[in-house]
């Protein structure tokens, strides 16, 4: 999770497209009708997540790409975020209180306690001065679990919680908060059912049924719930592995989802039962009994071939001698490319420059591009092509989405056959690779490049992709 809340506008008239913002899959009846029942298409429900696969449900948490067990587990998480939001808001909102600075506050009881024998807060928010200074926005307690907290300030009373957005300038809304605050403290002071919200952080980390623990910057821990006891991690341990994004502890893989708020860093750990390793596991069982079953024929192609170039060839026989051998050795190379799927420990442990990784995809591609007379013009820059990148998986994805790429144009060239070349530029982005296109318009078409196996390839190396114009952007993946 990253420090605030992501929504995005999303102005659809298919209630399918209401669940999610990648339109290259479909959920199936089952999901969304699991979805429906648990209300998340209520139109008042503000989502801050996507689907990027149904079976298994791994969904997209801001930055963060997980396997969700069931539904019921993901309102979980939404809604935790979204109480724990308004608790630290609120907290950070009264902790300014200062009964030495009672000026404005002043001010602000006079009127509250004018012709007013009780609510005194809600005539609180209804005051000229306060109104001036912020926009206010009421919710009920019983409804704030669905309410992402976006505002400056938050504060309470016994039924309801004040949200409020600064107007104009920033320090005479302090002021104005200060004394909000101020005369919260006072008019509560002897009020017994607004217990303190500093405690309602421990009550609520204690709901969820996933660790839990809150730190501040230089490792000491402030809250933590029983879950996370229970797992004996220290916090060390844990801040060496927030980069990553997984954590093992007994053999299982945790995702690491981080947020950090008013100083303090809140990790929830989420198991991850279709994880990285036991993904690429399966598919390296399939991919190498493939391969194994080519190698084997292959390897005694290319002995034969040895054998025979200690004979004396006419030249003629002796190039096609050579380009036999040269196939083969072509074929064993893309072999070791899908080796790579049952080799997860040494991939993720070595690592391989982009631009080789890139050969491997453009490699797999060479039979394609003699059929359909399309070439693949490509140029990396100069901060990617030796950057090292580990992905057992990544040439089979640039592979699958340069062969889409191809597809299309296939399609184009029946249209207009002005070029037979694709351009593709690669450069990097912070922690992201963006393909830029060329002679070959994928603005629009998505659901035709970013198949179903591209999502879930990249979603077990804790990437996700997208399509903005002519480019194609992959995600956390440098």
């Amino acid at each position: 999770m990253s420090a605030s809340l992501g929504f995005q506008d999303n102005e659809v008239n298919s209630p399918k497209q209401n669940f999610y913002y990648h339109s290259n899959i479909e959920i199936d009846e089952e999901l969304e009708r699991n979805l429906n029942y648990s209300g998340f298409s209520s139109s008042d429900y503000e989502f801050d997540f996507s689907i990027e696969s149904s079976i298994p449900l791994i969904v997209k948490l801001d930055d963060h790409i997980i396997e969700i067990e069931t539904i019921e587990n993901l309102k979980e998480l939404l809604h935790f975020k979204r109480e724990l939001a308004r608790v630290l808001k609120l907290n950070s909102s009264m902790a300014s209180a200062n009964l030495d600075e009672m000026e404005v506050a002043g001010l602000y009881l006079e009127k509250v306690y004018q012709d007013n024998d009780d609510n005194f807060i809600p005539e609180l928010f209804k005051i000229s001065e306060v109104k001036n200074e912020f926009n206010i926005k009421v919710i009920d307690k019983a409804d704030s679990h669905l309410y992402p907290v976006k505002e400056d300030y938050c504060f309470e009373d016994t039924a309801s919680y004040y949200l409020l957005t600064v107007k104009g300038e920033w320090e005479e809304a302090q002021k104005a908060a200060l004394a909000i605050a101020n005369v919260i403290q006072l008019i509560n002071a002897n009020e017994e059912e607004l217990s303190s919200e500093q405690l309602g952080v421990t009550d609520l980390i204690n709901k969820l049924t996933y660790p839990v623990v809150i730190i501040s910057d230089d490792g000491i821990v402030h809250y933590h719930n029983d879950h996370f006891l229970k797992l004996g991690i220290t916090p060390n341990n844990l801040i060496k592995n927030l980069e990553s994004g997984w954590i093992d502890i007994d053999d299982q893989k945790y995702k690491i989802l981080s947020s950090t708020t008013s100083n303090l860093r809140t990790i929830c750990l989420v198991k991850q039962e279709f994880n990285y390793t036991k993904s690429h596991s399966e598919l390296g069982i399939i991919t190498s009994s493939i391969a194994h079953e080519l190698n084997n024929p292959l390897a005694g192609i290319l002995a034969a071939i040895n054998m025979l170039e200690l004979e004396e060839w006419e030249e003629d026989d002796l190039t096609i001698l050579n380009e036999m051998k040269a196939s083969a050795n072509r074929c064993k190379s893309l072999i070791n490319t899908f080796l790579g799927f049952a080799k997860v420990n040494d991939q993720l442990s070595r690592q391989s420059t982009f631009e080789s990784i890139l050969q491997q995809a453009i490699s797999l591609l060479s039979n394609r591009k003699i059929e359909s007379g399309i070439s693949i013009q490509t140029n990396i820059s100069n901060d990617l092509k030796e950057h090292a990148i580990s992905g057992a998986s990544l040439p089979i994805i640039l592979y699958l989405i340069l062969s889409e790429m191809m597809t299309l144009k296939n399609h184009e060239l029946l249209i207009d056959a002005s070029s037979n070349s694709i351009d593709c530029n690669f450069y990097r982005n912070e922690h992201d690779i963006i393909l830029t296109v060329k002679n070959l318009n994928i603005e629009g078409q998505k659901s035709k490049i970013l198949n179903r196996l591209i999502i879930h390839l990249l979603a077990l190396e804790n990437s996700r992709v997208e399509i903005h114009g002519q480019d194609i952007v992959v995600y956390n993946l440098v």
